[in-house]
């Protein structure tokens, strides 16, 4: 691996530096390095929405974050949830011996049949 030139450092790898994460989304270093440890699982929505904002996710990769924090029902301003065709709503219901879940793009569950539902309730949280 090639080191990186970066404000005159030489550094290992592309990206930011924990330090250069938490200024950007206005949250101590300390703070940041708990969080990406899990030694603090219960981040406000604002924070979460925060370092979604600072690592520049996409609408599908701050909702997963969100999801991850405990809070999947909150919403960055100006994204919107993945929609489930009607067609495939219908196919899903439709389908009554199997269990059949529809995923989203980082496997979290969009919708699901009643057997899925009965079978593996709270998927959908």
């Amino acid at each position: 691996m090639r080191p990186v030139e970066r404000d005159g450092k030489l550094r290992r790898v592309h990206g930011l530096r924990r330090e250069e994460v938490a200024k950007l989304a206005a949250i101590s270093p300390d703070y940041y390095v708990r969080l990406e440890q899990g030694r603090n699982d219960s981040p406000s929505p604002q924070v979460v929405d925060a370092l979604a904002r600072a690592l520049q996710l996409d609408e599908d990769g701050a909702r997963y974050l969100r999801k991850l924090a405990g809070h999947p029902r909150t919403a960055v301003a100006g994204t919107d949830p993945q929609q489930v065709p009607d067609g495939v709503l219908l196919l899903l219901s439709g389908l009554r011996e199997v269990p059949a879940f529809v995923h989203g793009k980082y496997l979290d569950v969009l919708a699901a049949n009643p057997l899925a539902e009965a079978l593996f309730p709270g998927q959908r949280e």
